[in-house]
């Protein structure tokens, strides 16, 4: 970890511009998820009062595995709903106090966008998953009595083949899987918000994190702008190689990463986390029948 580092700086109160970019993340949802991260944050920010600081543990993950230096993480209240989060080292001495301004903008835009709103075979509903797989009214081929007739249907395409089916004939496939792919879907979900020492490589990852990029500049326009970043990405056969530099560092957390799961950790919430980025958008393609059972994955939407 590097939040050792005295030049890092990552106040609680979100600027202008992190509150717009927010709502519009909290637009493409469609219902309260079970798990928000901003909830977590003032979950655990509560536990400190005007007269005890609360402290707890700050743990990260690096290379995929759960790691804790001795580091802590101190809240000060320094009033109503005020807080103050600082870093201090295995002895409490002061490391870094930490901007958690973006931090917290950044919990509201995973838990908007990021977690699955209802059981996850309904993501096919999510207003992004539809831009992201070009789900669209085609004419698809029917028999019925011997005769051949075309038939208006929603359809996307298999990300494993290219196939394009009706959407009732494809399945859902998690990209980590869900027996021991829990921390990777956590990673994966992190990596997309620019939680994690190397962005992601991944269309889909790569799109998601251009927008928080874009949104954040001050000369950036809304919507137009932005909503031009969000379009249907290409399936594997029309995809180039990945890029990237590091595996390791694709699945590191970076400082804001480390802050954002530690409060998850303190706040008992991990294995909802786990969840919740293993069935959400970002873990979840539509695949054909015959390539998702190559995977011994069978369930459909």
């Amino acid at each position: 970890m590097n939040l050792l580092d005295p030049g890092w700086s990552c106040g609680f109160e979100t600027n202008e511009r992190d509150d717009i970019l927010w709502q519009v993340f909290a637009l493409w949802g469609n219902s309260r998820n079970m798990l928000n991260l901003k909830d977590t944050i003032d979950q655990v920010c509560r536990k400190a009062t005007q007269f005890r600081p609360y402290t707890f543990s700050l743990c990260s993950l690096q290379s995929a595995q759960h790691l804790a230096n001795g580091n802590k993480i101190r809240i000060t209240c320094n009033g109503p709903g005020q807080y103050t989060v600082d870093v201090l080292d295995p002895q409490d001495a002061f490391i870094q106090t930490v901007n958690m301004g973006k931090i917290y903008a950044t919990a509201g835009m995973i838990s908007s966008t990021a977690f699955a709103k209802t059981q996850y075979g309904n993501v096919v509903d999510d207003y992004l998953f539809g831009i992201i797989y070009d789900v669209q009214d085609r004419n698809m081929s029917y028999s019925s009595g011997g005769i051949i007739a075309q038939k208006t249907v929603k359809t996307s395409a298999c990300m494993e083949c290219g196939l394009v089916l009706p959407l009732r004939n494809l399945t859902i496939d998690h990209q980590r899987p869900q027996t021991g792919g829990e921390v990777e879907a956590v990673l994966k979900t992190f990596r997309a918000f620019g939680l994690t020492t190397e962005g992601p490589q991944g269309p889909k990852g790569k799109m998601i994190l251009a927008y928080v990029q874009a949104s954040a500049q001050p000369t950036t326009q809304f919507p137009q702008q932005i909503n031009q970043l969000i379009h249907a990405i290409p399936t594997k056969p029309g995809r180039g190689p990945l890029g990237g530099t590091s595996l390791i560092n694709r699945y590191t957390l970076n400082n804001e990463g480390t802050i954002l799961y530690s409060f998850a950790v303190e706040a008992g919430q991990l294995e909802e986390l786990k969840s919740q980025c293993m069935h959400g958008l970002l873990n979840l393609q539509p695949m054909c029948g015959a390539c998702n059972s190559s995977r011994q994955n069978p369930t459909k939407f």
